[in-house]
């Protein structure tokens, strides 16, 4: 069963609330199967790959969610350091640390490597951890 199709039909709960922000974004892709293969259909189904930013903005397949995203990359790539820098500090990061992380990167055309350097360095102490360390459920 496609994974759209799956996601779209889940109850609410405090996890799907939020995932469902960024569930449609992953419907973009469903294209390729697991082994990067692509496809049209999963399971004798069509795949349907279109989905909407949280700003409404829709897209169709990953050409369009590409797009989309461009047009958004300073977000992008903010969430995108946001995240992976609470994973590295099993915390909420303050934001100074992720500016930080995003300024050092800037330099390198935000390159996949500049940004996991970025967070490597500055991820050894809690000095980028937000006071609260307020954490979201384990989802």
């Amino acid at each position: 069963m496609p994974l759209s199709k799956q996601t779209r039909g889940l109850p609410a709960s405090p996890c799907t609330n939020c995932h469902r922000n960024f569930f449609p974004l992953g419907y973009a892709l469903e294209n390729f199967d697991p082994l990067g293969r692509w496809r049209t259909e999963d399971g004798g189904e069509l795949i349907d790959a279109s989905g909407a930013m949280v700003d409404g903005t829709a897209f169709r397949g990953a050409i369009e969610l590409r797009r989309a995203l461009l047009e958004r990359s300073d977000a992008f790539r903010t969430t995108l350091t946001e995240r992976l820098l609470a994973y590295a500090v099993k915390g909420q990061p303050d934001m100074p640390t992720v500016r930080a992380v995003l300024r050092d990167a800037a330099p390198k055309d935000y390159r996949w490597s500049a940004l996991i350097a970025g967070i490597v360095t500055r991820s050894g102490s809690t000095a980028g951890l937000r006071a609260s360390r307020v954490r979201s459920p384990t989802c």
